[in-house]
């Protein structure tokens, strides 16, 4: 009984993905390992009034694109929402936004013509109330070849 209990905490980390939180405190995230990101209440706190960050997801192996699945999301109003950008910055094209009643897709990946395969967040959230926000399931994915 003690091996099998050993082995379950020896691979448990193997199948669990990184948490993350969408706080500010982490402006670019350089990694092709799949994590979750949560809003800055992470997963049981809702997130604050009056939010603005910026976040930068870029693949840490070349030619791959970041990938974002939304698996859940409860945010407040039509004023709290975020915004994908397809690209290293907000200046970059626009994919989508994510927010009450607003939705992107069920997920986004970064464009066949984003040669850099980043994709930039930006959160945003007025003063009128707050919610569980979002948890999106971050990754990277290797384009298919054109023949």
């Amino acid at each position: 009984m003690k091996k099998l209990l050993f082995l379950f905490v020896l691979l448990t980390p193997i199948f669990t993905n990184a948490q993350i939180n969408f706080d500010g405190s982490i402006l670019q995230i350089d990694t092709c390992d799949t994590y979750i990101l949560y809003d800055s209440g992470g997963p049981t706190g809702n997130y604050s009034n009056n939010e603005s960050y910026t976040m930068t997801l870029c693949p840490s192996v070349p030619n791959s694109q970041i990938k974002i699945e939304f698996l859940f999301e409860d945010i407040y109003d039509q004023y709290d929402f975020i915004s994908f950008y397809d690209g290293n910055s907000v200046s970059a094209p626009l994919l989508g936004y994510l927010g009450h009643n607003i939705y992107a897709t069920f997920g986004l990946q970064a464009s066949a013509t984003n040669l850099s395969g980043c994709i930039t967040l930006q959160w945003s959230t007025n003063g009128q109330g707050t919610g569980p926000g979002f948890e999106l399931e971050i990754s990277c994915q290797v384009p298919c070849q054109s023949f």
